[in-house]
């Protein structure tokens, strides 16, 4: 998974969330594969409009089903958005309270407006994470975290003046399956709401 940048302004917070701008960039869309130095790697941006069913190919939302149910979701015809990227990784925590989490899920997906004129609004991309904000209705005790970030896209189909939106997702466990489940779960909740936008 591609490490967060530095975060140059909070934009709001609560006890679940942060929305904020951060010093890098969003992808480059289309772009081909990556191989990095941290042992992970990203397979290419595949676009999944109208070619839902090679939402089970994607290496990065393999073991994930609630990640593909949001993919397929997020990219059928009659959403005004579309998946950029994903990525999920399990880390073991070592350093929580007695009765705390004991393993995490980390992911992310990026997303976008497919009306490119929507895209070229940052404010558009902060209103939408406010929105998800809301319709998700975090509390302290659900142990999920969202860090959602605008970001100014290197390129969009050629088109150099766009943002998309990153969604960080922490979900922590109990242990390695019940972290699992709370991604699942969080992913899942995010798609049921997702495309009812109104853009």
């Amino acid at each position: 998974m591609p490490a967060e940048d530095p975060v140059l302004e909070v934009i709001e917070e609560g006890e679940c969330y942060r929305i904020a701008r951060e010093a890098g960039f969003g992808p480059a869309v289309p772009y081909g594969s990556i191989l990095r130095t941290n042992d992970s790697s990203n397979y290419g941006f595949i676009d999944l409009r109208g070619n839902l069913a090679a939402v089970e190919l994607i290496p990065e939302a393999r073991d994930c089903p609630g990640l593909q149910e949001f993919l397929r979701t997020i990219n059928a015809p009659s959403s005004p958005l579309m998946s950029l990227g994903c990525d999920h990784r399990l880390e073991k925590l070592s350093d929580t309270w007695e009765g705390g989490p004991k393993s995490c899920q980390h992911s992310y997906v990026d997303i976008a407006y497919v009306n490119p004129e929507r895209g070229h609004l940052e404010q558009n991309l902060i209103d939408l994470a406010r929105w998800i904000v809301a319709k998700m209705a975090l509390q302290p005790s659900n142990w999920i975290q969202l860090h959602l970030v605008p970001q100014r896209m290197r390129h969009f189909f050629g088109d150099t003046d766009c943002f998309n939106l990153a969604i960080w997702i922490a979900a922590n466990g109990y242990d390695d399956n019940h972290a699992t489940e709370q991604l699942n779960l969080t992913y899942q909740r995010l798609a049921s709401f997702i495309t009812k936008t109104g853009a």
